[in-house]
């Protein structure tokens, strides 16, 4: 789908390739900052944007441990989806309790000693030791944490939101890029007729193919998730080796996920859908129905950051993408950083997610 505004021959600020969540959240900064943008995009209804389970959490992991720059993600994360409701006029954000059962008695005593520990107060509402009403619907007999600031984005909600936004505003074009058809030139690129000062690759693992990014050591993961009818609706987010969230806009829960690196594909499959029962049969004690089982790809990279910055040799190029599993709870604060170094080139993007970490090991020159 195109829109067919027409364009003058004045140079535009930015083509975004991709309109995930990455490219998305990208283009309303740009766009909120006075911007001239425009947006290519093929999707794909498997595209890990659109099947993702969009989970925001604070601690994450086997060892429950705080999410990298939590401190810095969190505290305006909601308040930033809310107002990008009111913008978009759709609801996606679904701030939720969620609730991380422990496994050994040693858990539950190492997290009741550090309760007032700073830096977790953030993060957690309350301890339970076993004595909730979740227990007849949980095999959690010790008990577990009630974390805060943490909930979901329906992020199909959100991305097909943004496409109706950006086709209103005549920005968006719906086809492939062909970055052979892209000249370089000394000001810029000129695409499709266009003069831009820039070009963003946004499009998730599909930019480690790019003749101009395709050094860059992404580490692309498959990942299956399950939507269940519940015999017993979750009461919050149940999260522990995999999670479980309460009816969403689909009138389905959803359940996920794998972590697959072969085979590396956008199908189902029967071990991954086997692995989440198996892990979901260990933690609920209600029945429940496999309604759909759906897959993806997401764009991880080698050292579980982004990849944000410009390219090594071509100025005009740059880069927002490798956002992973926990796109919902990055896309804002590093889409900001990387507005505020397109406005300002003083300003630094951080050396942990920007590419000139991987140049003298990855780049040919």
């Amino acid at each position: 789908m195109e829109n067919t505004q027409s364009t003058s021959q004045a140079t535009l600020d930015a083509l975004i390739i991709g309109q995930g969540i990455a490219g998305s959240i990208l283009a309303h900064e740009l766009l909120e900052a006075g911007l001239q943008v425009r947006i290519i995009d093929k999707p794909q209804p498997r595209s890990s944007s659109r099947i993702a389970g969009g989970l925001y959490n604070p601690i994450t992991g086997r060892t429950m441990v705080k999410t990298w720059r939590a401190d810095e993600l969190f505290p305006h994360l909601e308040d930033y989806y809310r107002n990008l409701e009111q913008k978009l006029k759709a609801r996606f954000l679904r701030d939720c309790k969620i609730f991380r059962p422990f496994f050994t008695q040693e858990e539950q005593n190492e997290w009741l000693a550090q309760w007032d520990d700073d830096r977790y107060r953030h993060a957690i509402e309350r301890i339970d030791t076993g004595q909730m009403d979740l227990n007849k619907h949980l095999k959690a007999t010790l008990g577990g944490l009630y974390l805060k600031n943490a909930g979901t984005v329906e992020t199909l909600t959100l991305v097909e939101a943004f496409t109706r936004h950006f086709i209103n505003l005549g920005i968006y074009k719906e086809a492939s890029f062909d970055e052979h058809a892209m000249e370089l030139t000394s000001e810029g690129l000129i695409y499709e007729g266009v003069h831009y000062r820039r070009l963003i690759f946004a499009n998730g693992y599909q930019a480690g193919n790019s003749q101009y990014f395709g050094w860059l050591p992404f580490r692309p993961v498959s990942g299956d998730i399950l939507e269940l009818e519940c015999e017993q609706e979750p009461y919050c987010i149940y999260n522990r080796g995999i999670f479980l969230t309460p009816k969403g806009d689909r009138g389905t829960s959803r359940c996920g996920s794998t972590y697959r690196h072969k085979p590396l594909d956008e199908q189902v499959n029967d071990e991954g859908v086997m692995q989440i029962e198996s892990k979901l049969q260990k933690l609920v004690n209600f029945n429940y129905k496999i309604v759909n089982a759906v897959a993806g790809i997401r764009p991880a990279t080698y050292d579980r950051k982004p990849f944000l910055g410009r390219h090594p040799k071509h100025n005009q190029l740059y880069i927002f993408n490798g956002l992973g599993a926990k796109g919902v709870s990055l896309a804002p604060f590093f889409a900001t950083q990387l507005k505020n170094h397109l406005l300002n080139k003083n300003y630094l993007i951080d050396s942990e997610v920007n590419i000139t970490r991987c140049e003298k090991k990855f780049f040919n020159h």
